[in-house]
C-alpha cells in the first residue's frame, strides 16, 4: 500500500508557500491523498467537494520527511509549517509519529518557523493525536455552530459525532485556536441566535484566541455567499466581550 502512494504521492505532499492573513506566509503539509478528500466532515462551503467514502492510500512519514527536508534545504521564507491538505489531517495512522519528524526538523532546519495544525477537532480525543498536538505550537480547531441543529447542517459530520463532544476536544488541547467560518445564504450560521449559540460554544471550549472569516468567494450556484466584512468584525467583537478572549475578523482585499 505505501509503496503506491509514494508513487502517486510525489509532489503532492508540500504545496505553497501560500499567504495567509492568519498565519503569513504558510507551507502546507498534505499528509492525505491528493486526488481525493479524506475527513470526519463533509462542509457545506468546503471548496474540495463532497466526502466520499472509499478506500484510499496515505504516505509514510519517512516520505513526508524527505520531502519536507529537500524542501527546507533551500531556505524558504515561511512562518509555519501546516498540517492541512485534502480534509482532516488527523486521519493519518501514523499521525503522532508524522508531527514528531517534522518537529524534529524544524528544529534542525528551521527553528524560528511554527508548526500548526488545521483540524476539525472530531479526532483530537485520540491519545496519539492528543499526543501530537502536545508538540503543535498552534492547534487551530473549526468551530462553526453552538448548537446542533446548526452544527449537522454546516458541518455535516460522520455518524455519531457531536458538537458536545468537538467543544469538549478543543477544551483539552492545549493553546488551541477556534476558526469560526460565517457563511449566508441558502444555509447560513449567522442569525443573531445562531451566533449567541456560538459564542456560549466558544465560553464553554475556552480557546487562547478565535479567528473569524468567511468563505473568498460566492459559490458558482449562488446559494453559498460571504458574510459581510462589517458583520465579521462585529462577531469578533461580541466573541471578545462575551468571553473576553481575543478575537480577530480576517477577510479577503476586495
Amino acid at each position: 500500500m505505501y509503496q503506491m502512494a509514494l508513487r502517486s504521492l510525489k509532489k503532492g505532499v508540500i504545496y505553497g508557500p501560500v499567504h495567509s492573513k492568519r498565519l503569513g506566509r504558510s507551507l502546507g503539509l498534505n499528509i492525505l491523498p491528493p486526488d481525493r478528500k479524506v475527513c470526519t466532515f463533509d462542509c457545506v462551503y468546503c471548496h474540495y467537494g463532497h466526502t466520499v467514502v472509499q478506500p484510499f492510500e496515505l504516505p509514510e512519514p519517512r516520505f513526508i520527511e524527505e520531502e519536507l527536508r529537500e524542501y527546507l534545504s533551500e531556505e524558504p521564507e515561511i512562518d509555519f509549517i501546516t498540517f492541512a491538505g485534502h480534509g482532516e489531517p488527523t486521519l493519518h495512522m501514523d499521525f503522532l509519529e508524522i508531527v514528531k519528524r517534522v518537529k524534529k526538523l524544524r528544529d534542525e532546519m528551521a527553528p524560528n518557523v511554527k508548526i500548526a495544525l488545521l483540524t476539525n477537532a472530531s479526532k483530537l480525543s485520540r491519545p496519539d493525536v492528543a499526543g501530537a498536538c502536545e508538540l503543535i505550537d498552534s492547534p487551530i480547531c473549526k468551530l462553526d455552530a453552538g448548537d446542533e441543529e446548526t452544527f449537522k447542517r454546516i458541518s455535516r459530520p460522520m455518524p455519531r459525532i457531536y458538537l458536545e463532544d468537538i467543544i469538549s476536544n478543543i477544551r483539552a488541547t492545549p493553546r488551541a485556536v477556534i476558526q469560526a467560518m460565517i457563511i449566508e445564504g441558502s444555509t447560513t450560521n449567522a442569525s443573531d441566535e445562531q451566533i449567541k449559540s456560538l459564542v456560549d460554544a466558544i465560553k464553554k471550549a475556552k480557546p487562547t484566541f478565535v479567528q473569524v472569516y468567511s468563505i473568498d468567494f460566492p459559490f458558482p450556484d449562488g446559494s453559498l455567499m460571504p458574510a459581510a466584512n462589517e458583520k465579521l468584525e462585529r462577531i469578533a467583537r461580541v466573541i471578545k466581550e462575551e468571553t473576553g478572549i481575543d478575537s480577530e475578523a480576517y477577510w479577503e482585499s476586495k
